[in-house]
């Protein structure tokens, strides 16, 4: 798997502190944004290129940003004149775009020392090639994330009603009998006084 993004924009750099048992290992997230040729969907999925565009213009330009929830590691990544092993890529949203191109943002993770840490940070907000190869798909966490537990679950999306769909309700409705009431049969009954003994 490749990606190539030519004009890169670095909008954010984050210094991270992982914990490794008891030894805490700097790390540095990047948040990447560009615009990229329509191919590189094939790179996540051979479908997805057909589903998105018709001829060079998406199919439904509203849908906005869309989330790949696969994330990857063991990636190789050139930026900045500099190379990384064991890369993460993470937090990838690609958009369709006219002209089949995709606005693809994405989070990759590297491990670098002081001084490279440095000049990772001073990359924010400038323009710069990305070379992501090598990457494989990072294994699915069974282990349920306690703070993600909470978080209120969004309801199931329902399909949209078409007009033909709503002149078949309204058929439905007016074709319906209404059901006769049931109604329940109550018996009187007399009332009995108990008899008394005659003196």
């Amino acid at each position: 798997m490749k990606i190539v993004i030519s004009k890169a924009l670095v909008a954010a750099v984050t210094n991270i502190a992982e914990i490794h048992g008891e030894v805490i290992v700097p790390a540095n997230a990047l948040k990447l944004e560009g615009a990229v040729p329509v191919d590189i969907l094939d790179e996540f999925s051979t479908a997805l290129k057909g589903m998105l565009f018709k001829d060079d213009i998406p199919r439904i330009p509203e849908i906005g940003m869309m989330q790949w929830h696969t994330e990857y590691e063991n990636a190789s990544m050139a930026i900045g004149g500099m190379k990384f092993n064991n890369v993460e890529v993470s937090k990838i949203t690609f958009s369709p775009e006219p002209g089949f191109y995709v606005s693809l943002v994405l989070t990759v993770k590297v491990h670098a020392d002081e001084e490279r840490a440095g000049k990772l940070a001073a990359l924010l907000k400038h323009t710069v090639k990305v070379t992501l190869e090598k990457m494989t798909q990072k294994a699915i966490q069974e282990v349920e994330d306690p703070e993600a537990a909470q978080q209120p679950q969004l309801p199931a999306i329902t399909p949209l009603l078409t007009s033909e769909k709503l002149d078949e309700v309204a058929k439905a409705k007016e074709t319906k009998k209404p059901k006769a009431k049931k109604t329940k049969k109550v018996e009187k009954v007399a009332a009995v006084e108990p008899a008394t003994a005659n003196d």
